[in-house]
């Protein structure tokens, strides 16, 4: 579930897992422990490094081919290791510890993205598309490992009356860590592409030290191609069974699959339309993040049926994105991007509040990866179909086509009973 984790999650705005509040936050803190905390932080720095690098490549490749089809593609390329999501949690769900792979998947993190220097200094466009692309597939594939570690910790290092405190106090860091990272990635680009490279691998190196510190016993078990192959399928029959977590991922999937040409319709909106520098567009990401705390804030007051309010919600995210482009300045489209945060806020609460409850631990990694195979993975075409719109349809009316097709998702989530009658 939501980018990055959350119910509606985003590379740039999409859906994801997330959760909300309950007391005040000294005394949630105290309770949570060392591991989940350590695991908190880690997840924080990761994010604010996914930030920087989700806002510098689709930059960075508008300014090396000045093609936005091919930089939507780079912003898609993230989500295409997601097709082996749901093999990836079924084996992590099999590990009796996570850690080493955890540092691992952070260290490659690391290290791939100084292969975007390659791009930098060749200029040849084939050299330049393939560098990118790889470690958009690398930092991809990598963060979903991640976030299926995190997703099985989670329910692991929590008890289940801690879900929503705990939940939240991860979402309230990593929103902040997020916004974090958004403005680092305007800092960056403003002092040069190199910086923005060495700057990204600083970040994500730094995100390792939070793992060391995490107690988790070094013993693990294998899992044979058998036992691999049972886990998958065991895993299917558990969603397979549930309409609940099926109505999810068919929301998800065409949610996800439209903010998902969010990153380049910014991107375009700020380089080419208002011709500003890249501090502008980081700060419509900003302006999300601080949109996203607000309504997770606001949804810890609210009980009820998760559907009707993520049907108001998710419809009132696709109004205000289909109003965009109506203003010629800049200034009033951060009001509306900030309004659009406090939806997808809202409906990242209530949705991880609700589904959290209904999922056994023992299959956590297999749902997460379920999550991301099944929902997210077809994402990979978004920014490179947003790249499409503004070229055949103008930046205006693709953001009248993606609003639109939110808010249709919207109306049409009230057909699934299941899913819509989730309390929280």
């Amino acid at each position: 579930m939501y980018k990055n984790q959350r119910y509606l999650a985003t590379r740039s705005g999409q859906i994801t897992m997330i959760e909300n509040t309950a007391e005040n936050s000294e005394t949630r803190t105290k309770g949570l422990g060392r591991n989940f905390r350590f695991m908190s932080l880690n997840t924080a720095i990761s994010r604010a490094g996914s930030s920087v690098f989700a806002l510098s490549v689709v930059w960075m490749t508008l300014i090396l081919t000045s093609s936005p089809v091919i930089a939507g593609f780079a912003d898609g390329m993230v989500s295409f290791p997601l097709f082996m999501s749901f093999v990836f949690g079924a084996y992590i769900d099999g590990l009796r510890t996570k850690k080493t792979l955890a540092i691992l998947a952070t260290a490659i993190r690391a290290f791939s993205v100084l292969i975007l220097i390659v791009a930098i200094f060749y200029d040849i466009l084939w050299v330049r598309i393939l560098a990118i692309y790889t470690v958009s597939f690398l930092l991809g594939m990598t963060s979903d490992i991640l976030n299926t570690i995190r997703a099985s910790w989670s329910k692991q290092f929590l008890e289940e009356k801690q879900y929503k405190s705990g939940m939240s106090l991860l979402e309230s860091v990593t929103s902040v860590a997020q916004g974090i990272g958004y403005l680092l990635s305007g800092a960056f680009l403003i002092l040069g592409l190199i910086p923005a490279v060495y700057g990204m691998t600083a970040i994500f190196m730094l995100a390792l030290i939070p793992l060391f510190l995490i107690k988790d016993n070094d013993a693990t078990i294998s899992p044979s191609a058998d036992r691999l192959a049972s886990s998958i399928l065991s895993g299917l029959r558990y969603i397979r069974k549930s309409n609940m977590l099926k109505a999810i991922i068919i929301i998800m999937l065409l949610v996800n699959f439209a903010f998902g040409t969010v990153s380049i319709f910014f991107a375009y909106l700020v380089q080419y339309t208002f011709k500003l520098t890249a501090i502008y567009y980081s700060l419509l990401f900003v302006a999300i993040v601080l949109g996203i705390i607000t309504g997770s804030i606001i949804a810890s007051r609210i009980k009820g049926k998760v559907g009707f309010y993520n049907l108001i919600f998710l419809f009132s995210t696709g109004v205000l994105l289909a109003s965009m482009r109506l203003f010629s300045s800049i200034y009033p489209e951060y009001l509306l991007v900030y309004i659009i945060g406090v939806m997808i806020g809202l409906v990242n609460v209530i949705s991880e509040t609700a589904v959290l409850t209904k999922i056994d631990r023992e299959m956590m990694g297999r749902v997460s990866g379920a999550f991301s195979t099944f929902a997210l993975a077809a994402t990979f075409l978004s920014g490179g179909i947003g790249g499409v719109l503004i070229h055949f349809f103008t930046l205006p009316w693709s953001f009248v086509i993606v609003g639109s097709v939110i808010a249709a998702v919207a109306l049409m989530s009230s057909i699934f009973k299941d899913y819509y009658n989730l309390r929280v």
